[in-house]
């Protein structure tokens, strides 16, 4: 084994001895994305697998701000913790809304791939 992969596998090893390794859930999570590579079913990715940890989402709604960060959890809104945005819009408007709609991620991420066909289009040209 080289050297330095070496290295990097006992620092890791000796980080998991003193910190106690990963939790329940993200082993399930690394066990769930291992039997989706092995049969090559990737998903297009989730709003919290694609937004960066402490990322911060605002939305104005009656009136009101408010703002929800991303947690390793999932997203945090007024000191609790959600799995999932839609599950913070429910609780902020008190009906069914798509969360990644309410906060306008389905727009932002519409956009981007609209900037990218037009981008693979010019280059192909």
């Amino acid at each position: 084994m080289h050297a330095n992969l070496l290295k990097m596998r006992l620092i890791s090893q000796v980080q998991e001895i003193m910190n106690g390794g990963l939790s329940q859930r993200a082993n399930d999570e690394l066990t769930s994305l291992r039997r989706r590579l092995r049969r090559g079913r990737i998903a297009e990715k989730t709003p919290q697998e694609s937004l960066p940890l402490g990322t911060r989402l605002s939305r104005e709604y009656d009136d009101e701000p408010h703002e929800v960060l991303v947690v390793w959890e999932g997203f945090e809104y007024q000191g609790e913790t959600y799995t999932s945005l839609t599950k913070v819009a429910k609780v902020i408007t008190g009906t069914a809304w798509s969360g990644p709609a309410f906060f306008g991620l389905k727009k932002a991420t519409q956009n981007r791939n609209k900037e990218e066909e037009k981008k693979g289009g010019q280059d192909n040209k």
